[in-house]
């Protein structure tokens, strides 16, 4: 059924493969614009997600400094405890009550190397045993201070 007074061939905008360029490059646009803006987006957490590990690194880092001035090993222990605590969580991206021995252990083969895992592990036991042994008046505590400050520096690689 033509209709009377439209002649088709005049005017082919519509017909063809011209026709379906005209109808879809609208939506081709807005594809290739949605695909930019997601790289541009991912390109940019991505940098936010290296300048924060960057920052609780340093941030552990100062705190250990700042460990070195104390004279009260009690306070050192416990401050100790919680810049590896915090460091960990900020590194893992949880909260600092979900880091244990247990979620390090899982996080062997995949996020951490077995090495690192040990020496986590041995802080943990040394400050454990310090703070519930009795031993903390006549303990020095350098050499934890020296392992943590090695778990953080080994994680910037």
């Amino acid at each position: 059924t033509d209709k009377i007074g439209v002649d088709r061939s005049s005017d082919p905008l519509f017909s063809g493969w011209q026709g379906a360029v005209l109808i879809f490059s609208p939506i081709m646009l807005g594809l290739f614009l949605g695909l930019g803006v997601r790289i541009k987006n991912q390109k940019l957490e991505s940098i936010n997600t290296k300048k924060l590990s960057t920052q609780h690194r340093l941030e552990a880092m100062a705190g250990i400094s700042k460990l070195r001035e104390e004279n009260n090993n009690t306070d050192k222990l416990s401050e100790l405890t919680r810049l590896l605590i915090r460091f960990l969580a900020s590194e893992f991206k949880v909260n600092n009550g979900e880091i244990s021995r247990d979620f390090l252990k899982n996080r062997v083969p995949d996020e951490i190397s077995e090495e690192i895992f040990e020496k986590i592990i041995y802080v943990f036991n040394e400050l454990d045993s310090m703070k519930y042994g009795g031993s903390i008046d006549n303990s020095d505590v350098r050499h934890l201070k020296d392992e943590v400050e090695d778990i953080v520096k080994s994680f910037e690689e």
